[in-house]
């Protein structure tokens, strides 16, 4: 089994930093003798501690048990990030692989905001919590 993405520019801009934002599929393929999706039973992934903060002050983990699209998740993003995820099979054994979820040839070009927004966040959260 092999994780994949596809970026692509969104038109949209991050509501907290207005730096452009990217739509994101993560998704799983199978290639020649290399695993067969039918033996997933579900998908665990996980991008960081920026997404998903509403539920968790660490980032969210998002569960998908649907093989339907290749065991698809899709998310929103103003930078490149890694998504780390695992793979749960039917027999009850399981892996962990993981992507950078690059944004290339989307014309993507790094922008220092991008750091100082994360440092931002998380300063942000860290004074929620006191």
């Amino acid at each position: 089994m092999f994780l994949v993405h596809r970026a692509r520019p969104s038109g949209q801009f991050h509501p907290f930093n207005k730096l452009p934002t990217y739509d994101i599929t993560v998704y799983l393929l199978s290639h020649k003798n290399f695993g067969h999706l039918n033996d997933v039973k579900e998908v665990h992934y996980y991008f960081g501690q920026h997404f998903g903060l509403k539920q968790n002050e660490y980032g969210t983990q998002f569960i998908v048990k649907n093989g339907t699209d290749n065991f698809a998740v899709r998310t929103n993003a103003y930078g490149p990030t890694l998504c780390e995820a695992r793979i749960i099979f039917h027999d009850g054994t399981n892996t962990n692989v993981s992507r950078y979820l690059d944004f290339e040839g989307t014309g993507y070009r790094f922008n220092s905001a991008t750091n100082v927004s994360d440092l931002e966040k998380i300063r942000s959260r860290a004074e929620d919590a006191r």
